[in-house]
């Protein structure tokens, strides 16, 4: 990592680029910045991972409602929906989404 810079002698930040004259200032930098690295590549991946789930609830609730909708139509044509079962699609639907 050692380069010249301008004729001087030093080291250069692979990350941000900032330069030092002197090893022990940039060993040091260098934890601080990578550290600082890690913690923003952290933060973004549970970013994600949060924006996935709050994709994949909508999509969950968008399908209850679909089913709720279909089954209201349902019972409004014939008056009442089970399963085979014997469990109404309500009480599979309220089961199922707890």
């Amino acid at each position: 990592m050692e380069q010249v810079k301008n004729g001087n002698e030093g080291y250069n930040c692979p990350i941000c680029g900032k330069w030092f004259a002197d090893v022990d200032s940039f060993a040091k930098h260098f934890e601080f910045c990578n550290a600082r690295r890690v913690k923003e590549n952290r933060e973004a991946e549970e970013k994600k991972k949060q924006e996935q789930k709050e994709a994949r609830l909508d999509e969950v609730h968008a399908a209850y409602e679909k089913a709720n909708a279909l089954r209201d139509a349902y019972i409004k044509d014939y008056g009442y929906y089970y399963s085979q079962s014997g469990t109404s699609l309500a009480e599979f639907l309220d089961r199922f989404l707890r």
